[in-house]
């Protein structure tokens, strides 16, 4: 049995779990909340709040981003002082980030010819300001792996959050459901995030440390940019060639895409900068904790992804509506890329944690030009067109990036992607005998929600039984998992499973 390497792996695994657990708490009751409002609410109404919610993003990216990253990985003596700084140089990157998108504000709207998206922008805008007070107690949390209280706090206000929406939208409020609950809880999750933290800033600005820290958020800003330009062109030019609808449907087949991404690569993605950073400097830990974290990533998240390719229709009718019928194929497309990107969400923080945050940047402009022409030209072929533009384009520059990574911890491209292999090719078997029982059982006369939830069982079981016959250590490692997030039923597992391994 692979043995987690040193307090890194114990850290990363046990951090990981209380944050999987929240994410799969929030994010099971996020799909029935989705629901519902799909149901009261019209496809535009989702791909307004989308477009607005990128629009502010890119607006704000040159904001206070990097920051918090410096925060995490700045481990040299001193640092407590470079933390009072962060503060208020965040808070002033903010200011100037508000200025400048309230002057942005009117062109953007006038360029997208959306009414009520003007509206929307400045409520949206308020909220990013109150929030970012949170950014430092948040980044120290982080550096600290207390991701248990984060956790907590989050499964608190993203219940409150979605009972709020669906109350107004039950009451007739429309698209303001989608504002309103999140924009009220903002400055109550600030307050609560000095108090987790324990930490409150001096009134001493310290600007004499500003260029550090915004020397090394410089390029981490600079990504941020690239990377949100990546992640959401396809949203930028649906929203002016498609329109509010198209949108609406296609925003729904990247949400469904991305529901592992969100309850698995998400998490590692907060746990990996922090605790890869404490290692940096022994390449062989540091090796060794990005092996394990991709290998326990792609046995969590493949069979799901997977599994999720099949029933997609399923999925989509039942939970939506028939009225959503229209994300279906874009959805199953949207998977195959949803399956990189999930693996390798790990690597993707090397570069930071080794003190290389130009590389994404560089290379995320190299990369800028082809991915909009990829978008633009499938835009010409509806929302799948675009589907295809972003999984082909995406796809290829993440094992380009792979390659890149690889170099940097002492790897071949073979290597990095090795940890990869064994779960890839259970979800495989997986998702054919999956496959072929929803023809088996179409073939009887089932249909519908029953159909749906008749393969997601017979899914667990026969996922259960390929790790138990041909993927032994997959298990054992992902059961070590279950022993950190609760003591010795890990154990009591194993027991029960021995005459299932007989």
């Amino acid at each position: 049995m692979t043995k987690p390497t040193g307090s890194l792996g114990r850290h990363v695994v046990h951090s990981s779990a209380w944050l999987c657990g929240r994410h799969l708490v929030t994010n099971l009751f996020s799909v029935f909340v989705t629901a519902l409002l799909a149901r009261k609410l019209a496809p535009g109404d989702f791909g307004l709040i989308a477009l607005a919610s990128v629009i502010l993003g890119l607006l704000t990216t040159l904001g206070p981003i990097g920051v918090a990253d410096y925060i995490i990985y700045d481990r040299e003596a001193g640092r407590e002082e470079r933390v009072h700084a962060a503060f208020w140089l965040n808070i002033a990157l903010t200011l100037a980030a508000v200025g400048v998108c309230s002057a942005l504000v009117p062109l953007v709207t006038v360029f997208y010819e959306m009414p009520g998206l003007q509206t929307i922008l400045y409520l949206l805008l308020v909220q990013f300001a109150v929030g970012q007070l949170a950014g430092v107690p948040d980044a120290l949390l982080r550096r600290a792996l207390d991701f248990k209280r984060l956790a907590l706090r989050e499964t608190v206000f993203e219940i409150l959050k979605g009972a709020g929406m669906v109350a107004m939208a039950l009451n007739g409020f429309g698209i303001w459901s989608l504002i309103v609950p999140s924009l009220l809880l903002t400055p109550l999750r600030v307050i609560v995030a000095f108090k987790l933290a324990g930490w409150l800033p001096t009134l001493a600005l310290r600007r004499s440390l500003w260029p550090v820290i915004f020397r090394y958020s410089f390029h981490t800003t600079g990504a941020g940019l690239v990377n949100l330009l990546a992640n959401e062109g396809d949203t930028l030019i649906i929203g002016k060639r498609l329109g509010a609808t198209d949108l609406g449907f296609y925003n729904q087949a990247w949400i469904s895409a991305n529901l592992v991404n969100r309850n698995v690569t998400g998490v590692v993605a907060k746990v990996a900068m922090p605790a890869l950073s404490a290692v940096s400097r022994d390449m062989n830990r540091l090796r060794a904790g990005l092996n394990r974290m991709m290998r326990l990533l792609a046995s969590t998240s493949c069979p799901l992804l997977i599994g999720l390719f099949v029933v997609a229709d399923l999925f989509v009718l039942t939970f939506y509506g028939p009225k959503w019928q229209p994300t279906i194929l874009p959805l199953r497309i949207l998977i195959v890329f949803a399956l990189r990107q999930t693996v390798g969400s790990p690597a993707s923080v090397i570069y930071n944690v080794l003190g290389r945050p130009d590389i994404p940047f560089k290379s995320g402009l190299a990369f800028l030009p082809f991915y909009g022409v990829s978008i633009w030209l499938g835009s010409h072929y509806g929302i799948v067109g675009v589907a295809v533009g972003v999984t082909v384009a995406r796809t290829v520059f993440g094992m380009i990036m792979f390659q890149v990574i690889a170099g940097l911890v002492g790897q071949t491209f073979r290597q990095i992607l090795a940890p990869l292999a064994k779960p890839m090719l259970a979800a495989m078997i997986l998702g054919v005998c999956v496959y072929g029982c929803r023809l088996v059982l179409e073939g009887r006369g089932m249909h519908g929600p029953l159909l749906l939830a008749t393969l997601v069982c017979l899914g667990g079981l026969i996922w259960l039984a390929l790790l138990l016959r041909f993927f032994a250590k997959l298990l054992d490692e992902m059961l070590q998992v279950v022993d950190l997030f609760s003591t010795g039923l890990g154990v009591k597992v194993r027991r029960a499973m021995e005459p299932l391994r007989a």
